[in-house]
């Protein structure tokens, strides 16, 4: 009975996922082709450029960032995907994409995390929270631009189909849809089996194993940290959000000073991302869009140039706080 529930469960899952994921990444591909290929891009080419010009990312990739500023990132990648299969991109500009735009993509993430912050840290500490992860989003931008200098990226833009009448929007809509169907059609099977990967896994508790497995090894930090900041490190390990409150809780009382709590956040933030974060969240989310190599190449450069930002971040606030 229990294996037939876990069964179950595991078909209920994947049939809320495939119809989210089919009804995004179609949303996401068909306004992407509009705006690209309906010359609605041209209209706003100069404030565009603007944006993208800090990095030198062409005005075609705008659909894709504005959607990660937005927190929709299924959209985003099923978009640059759709430009890779069409040869667009190649697996070294999309490492660059990704890298590069952080700076931008880092709205969307702030977005997502931002009221929990706020709610849980109170207005003053959070906006000093959310300005130190901001930092890494920064952080990881001049590493992408690093990146694209010792691998000579530099991606060519593209040309626009500007609509003259209706039938000609009729035409591109239909155009546009199409692609979309296919696009996300074509990905579909390796979503399906990734997400049932991660359900079974989950369901067996692999992950939980991890955590435990994680917590455990950084015990010897508890010589470095109090009983407290690790409560928050391994809090943030399992619970991001659950960490903010409990730091917070920890800090009203006079356990852990205001520089211990963030250092603690930061810290559990960036060992959760290299092991929990790595293996449950980016790399399957990673594979489910890209070929295996492509997505690990992604999820390792993003992990690292993560984890890179944040002990520099560290490394400053453990200097001057």
């Amino acid at each position: 009975m229990l294996v037939l529930g876990a069964f179950t469960s595991i078909i209920g899952e994947l049939v809320e996922y495939i119809t989210l994921f089919f009804a995004s990444s179609i949303a996401g591909l068909f306004i992407a082709c509009l705006l690209n290929e309906g010359g609605v891009m041209r209209c706003i080419e100069d404030a565009v450029k603007a944006l993208l010009k800090p990095v030198g990312l062409p005005t075609f990739l705008t659909p894709a960032v504005v959607s990660a500023m937005v927190n929709a990132y299924r959209a985003e990648h099923m978009i640059i995907y759709d430009y890779y299969t069409r040869g667009y991109l190649s697996d070294n500009e999309i490492i660059f994409y990704v890298l590069a735009s952080g700076y931008l993509r880092g709205f969307g993430a702030l977005l997502h995390v931002g009221p929990i912050i706020l709610a849980a840290l109170g207005p003053i500490l959070g906006a000093e929270y959310l300005t130190l992860l901001y930092v890494r989003y920064l952080l990881t931008s001049i590493m992408g631009l690093i990146y694209g200098r010792i691998k000579r990226i530099r991606i060519e833009g593209r040309d626009y189909i500007e609509s003259v009448d209706d039938s000609d929007a009729m035409r591109l809509s239909r155009k546009c849809f199409t692609r979309s169907i296919k696009v996300t059609l074509r990905v579909l099977p390796r979503f399906a089996v990734i997400i049932v990967v991660v359900l079974t896994l989950e369901f067996a508790g692999a992950f939980t194993l991890l955590t435990n497995y994680v917590v455990k090894v950084i015990g010897p930090l508890s010589t470095l940290l109090s009983p407290a900041a690790i409560t928050v490190l391994t809090t943030a390990i399992i619970s991001p959000s659950s960490a903010y409150f409990a730091g917070s809780s920890l800090l009203s009382r006079g356990l852990l000073s205001t520089k211990t709590l963030i250092i603690s956040l930061l810290l559990g933030s960036t060992i959760g991302g290299l092991t929990i974060g790595l293996t449950r969240h980016s790399l399957p989310f990673y594979l489910s869009i890209y070929p295996s190599r492509l997505a690990v190449k992604i999820a390792l450069a993003q992990a690292i140039a993560d984890a890179i930002s944040l002990v520099l971040i560290i490394m400053v606030i453990m200097m001057i706080m």
